[in-house]
């Protein structure tokens, strides 16, 4: 291979791996560098060469900008100048590029080596522990239960959100759409609780009613049990009303309606089947807190049929008590109604009515422990003089002189007292129908009384 000297008008033929100054004359291969680096480097004298160039050609021009390898992101330039073209100023742009890159991905990397040693010991701790074990799975889905329900809620929120604003906007025009929109829903929402508890008239029912009240049908002792074998006092938690108005009619209140016609009915089941004394839950302390379109209903139908129950209750001898733990929840007016029934009834014999009204049996229990600590602060009575027949004394239910119930049914398939005579109930028989209570037949009662008095041992204790 023969080394010639390059003029600044020629350029290179083929030949490999030599290497020439910018002004065409060979380097000695003394002073190569390495072959990656050799393809650009700077010499100390601050010219250029260049790798795998070519032997110039004869008549041709030389052109060094056309010896730059095809990978120049490592070298260095030197201000140099060319026959065609003179290039100087170039900076140290690339370098600078690099080191920032370099110094980026030393950092990256330092980071994801802290990281990968966090987890390492996070698991290797998560392992080494069986509670944490069964602990995490738990925890972890807990986490995206939580997630999700929140996820789920914004998103339902918002499309309320939306559809508000869109019902807002089609019902407002003036710019208070969204006012008018809470407007228009409370309105609406009033007008559905008022239709579900409208007391209407029908003077075709109540006409039914008072006939039903006058009439001698189901007066007939049915059962054959004797009559040392039927329960002597009958308590009824009459549930179901609301449901079953709800269902037939679509109105609450005609299930209210029905209920006290059922009630009727079923004071003359047990007066002809021997029963002696009957307990209704009509209406407890917690349903005060039910809408005030049904309580007033409620109070409405029981202040319609007052004065006719009185007069009935007259004829039939049948005494009426209404026993109540909250009377000053109640209007003047149905208290002046209550007040003429039960003082007009006071000396009927044949039969004992009592309706619980604004009733709640741990209210009774507190007034009678009041009156009894009333007593003692007033050394009328000593603590050791304290019994529960002392106690059971102050309950409302002594007064009417029917002792404690001996059977209680419930209607709508439900199974609890609901605050309903806790201490009277300590040994009555319990009987839970499966029917809303103005579903309920004289058959059930039947077969109450039946079971009561073939199935049912009392021991008391004993």
């Amino acid at each position: 291979m023969t080394h010639e000297t390059i003029k600044d008008n020629q350029v290179f033929s083929s030949m490999n791996e030599e290497y020439y100054y910018l002004d065409g004359s060979k380097l000695n291969h003394n002073h190569k560098h390495d072959k990656r680096l050799a393809s650009a480097s700077q010499l100390c004298d601050g010219s250029m060469v260049f790798g795998n160039t070519q032997k110039p050609a004869e008549n041709s021009s030389f052109d060094p900008c056309l010896m730059f390898p095809p990978d120049l992101s490592s070298t260095r330039y030197a201000n140099f100048d060319c026959k065609h073209e003179r290039i100087s100023g170039i900076t140290n742009h690339d370098d600078d590029v690099n080191s920032n890159y370099v110094n980026v991905c030393t950092t990256l990397m330092f980071l994801l080596r802290g990281v990968k040693g966090v987890l390492i010991r996070i698991t290797n701790a998560y392992f080494d522990c069986p509670f944490t074990l069964s602990l995490m799975p738990l925890l972890l889905g807990l986490g995206i239960g939580i997630w999700i329900g929140r996820t789920s809620n914004s998103n339902s929120n918002s499309n309320s959100n939306r559809t508000s604003n869109r019902m807002s906007f089609i019902g407002n025009e003036n710019g208070n759409s969204k006012s008018n929109h809470d407007n228009i829903n409370e309105t609406v929402n009033a007008n559905e609780n008022a239709q579900m508890y409208t007391l209407d008239q029908d003077d075709n029912r109540d006409d039914c009613t008072r006939k039903s009240l006058q009439s001698s049908k189901d007066t007939t002792r049915i059962s054959s049990v004797p009559l040392s074998n039927v329960p002597k006092h009958v308590a009824v938690i009459m549930d179901g009303n609301r449901r079953y108005g709800r269902s037939k009619y679509g109105n609450a209140t005609r299930g209210h309606w029905d209920g006290s016609k059922t009630l009727i009915e079923f004071t003359k089941w047990c007066i002809a089947e021997g029963v002696q004394a009957l307990t209704v839950y009509a209406f407890s302390t917690e349903n005060w807190n039910r809408h005030p379109a049904e309580v007033a209903a409620l109070m409405k139908i029981f202040s319609t049929y007052c004065e006719e129950l009185r007069l009935e209750a007259l004829q039939r001898g049948i005494r009426i008590n209404v026993l109540s733990t909250e009377q000053d929840k109640m209007s003047n007016d149905i208290l002046d109604q209550i007040h003429k029934m039960v003082q007009d009834t006071m000396h009927c014999e044949n039969f004992i009515m009592n309706i619980c009204l604004s009733y709640g049996s741990r209210g009774e229990i507190v007034n009678a422990c009041k009156q009894i600590a009333t007593c003692v602060s007033q050394n009328q009575l000593s603590i050791n003089e304290i019994t529960e027949h002392l106690l059971e004394q102050r309950l409302l239910t002594w007064s009417t002189g029917v002792g404690d119930p001996d059977v209680i049914i419930r209607t709508s398939g439900e199974m609890r007292l609901s605050n309903f005579l806790l201490w009277q109930s300590a040994y009555s028989e319990l009987f839970f129908v499966n029917k809303q209570w103005p579903e309920l037949l004289k058959e059930d009662l039947i077969n109450v009384i039946q079971s009561y008095a073939s199935g049912r041992k009392r021991r008391f204790g004993k």
